[in-house]
């Protein structure tokens, strides 16, 4: 059985979408589902059915997305280093990006720089 849709009212979809505009502007910022109630001073439970609900992904998996898709265009449209790029996005070292990204876009950082 699916669950029961969480019905929202309007001051909390506004308050999803700026949540989700956050993640997307600042997603080495947004940190995790925790760290975003707190910012937003909402319920973890907000951030569960209702945002999954709303937007058809989990928080921590918009999160990553929008991780990779910035470190993947630091990586495709700059020349910083892997340790430079790693910091902006919140990774504690290029090894650590290194391995994220090649685990979410089964494509190796050194492969990708060298199609450039």
């Amino acid at each position: 059985r699916r669950p029961l849709p969480v019905m929202l009212h309007e001051k909390q979809q506004q308050q999803l979408r700026e949540i989700v505009n956050y993640i997307i502007q600042y997603p080495s910022d947004a940190g995790s589902a925790e760290a975003l109630c707190r910012r937003f001073d909402v319920a973890p439970a907000f951030l569960k059915a209702p945002f999954e609900q709303q937007y058809l992904i989990s928080v921590e998996a918009l999160i990553l997305q929008e991780k990779m898709a910035l470190a993947y265009k630091l990586i495709t449209e700059t020349n910083h280093t892997l340790t430079y790029i790693a910091n902006l996005t919140k990774y504690n070292s290029w090894e650590e990006l290194s391995k994220a990204f090649e685990s979410y876009y089964k494509c190796s950082v050194a492969e990708l720089r060298k199609a450039q």
